[in-house]
């Protein structure tokens, strides 16, 4: 399921954001950047509809997955 973000509150948002990064799930070449740069980069890439939060309910977990990865799981996004 795709999580609308900007329903979200901003602290709720960061701390998605955040697990994530620390998790090391990205693979958005962000290595020389800092956290709190690398959060508004991800917060960018989510405005810019080219990342999605996704909500998997068999592990109960929140996940960012590209474009790519969101069509591959479930045909949600149509792509021009």
């Amino acid at each position: 399921m795709i999580i609308d973000h900007t329903q979200l509150t901003a602290d709720t948002l960061k701390a998605i954001i955040e697990a994530f990064i620390n998790r090391g799930d990205h693979t958005e070449n962000t290595t020389d950047i800092n956290l709190p740069d690398t959060i508004k980069y991800l917060k960018y890439k989510l405005d810019q509809q080219e990342l999605y939060l996704t909500f998997d309910a068999a592990t109960e977990s929140v996940n960012i997955l590209d474009c790519e990865s969101v069509e591959n799981l479930s045909g949600l996004i149509e792509t021009e």
